[in-house]
């Protein structure tokens, strides 16, 4: 989980494995308030995700997938976050930087971005993709149902 987690927050890591990182991750997140604290104790986790929901100037629908992508891990960390919280992050401490920090609304667009993007709506039709290249790969059907559950 550690190892994905710097993979994902490096800006070096090429879009496609980032974005296969970022699935992985909500994956393990979802459900288990043990993976969202080892996740929250990576030193770049959380500043990473914030720093992605909040940047406003996406200028490709790429870096915008993304965007929404870490607003959904962010949002999965506020869900499952064990009561007690991890280290100086809590439940009520992750709903402060979403609403003062980020803006729920530009919280809400990023996540709603996701469920709009053409690959999301590809995906959820057919579990076997036919795909020309590495870069079709992005969402996978699996995924568009946990993110449909959660959303839900």
């Amino acid at each position: 989980l550690q190892h994905i987690a710097t993979i994902a927050t490096k800006s070096s890591t090429d879009m496609t494995s980032r974005f296969g990182c970022l699935i992985l991750l909500s994956t393990w997140l979802h459900n288990c308030s043990a993976a969202v604290a080892a996740f929250l104790k990576h030193p770049q986790a959380l500043p990473y995700l914030i720093g992605q929901v909040s940047d406003c100037s996406a200028n490709e629908e790429e870096e915008a997938l993304l965007q929404g992508l870490s607003a959904f891990i962010l949002g999965l960390c506020l869900l499952y976050i064990d009561e007690s919280g991890v280290g100086s992050f809590d439940k009520k401490g992750i709903r402060i930087i979403i609403e003062k920090r980020i803006g729920i609304d530009v919280f809400a667009d990023k996540l709603s971005f996701v469920s709009r993007h053409e690959k999301f709506a590809k995906c959820s039709r057919n579990p076997q993709l036919k795909v020309r290249t590495v870069a079709d790969l992005v969402l996978d059907y699996e995924f568009i149902g946990l993110f449909k559950l959660v959303e839900g």
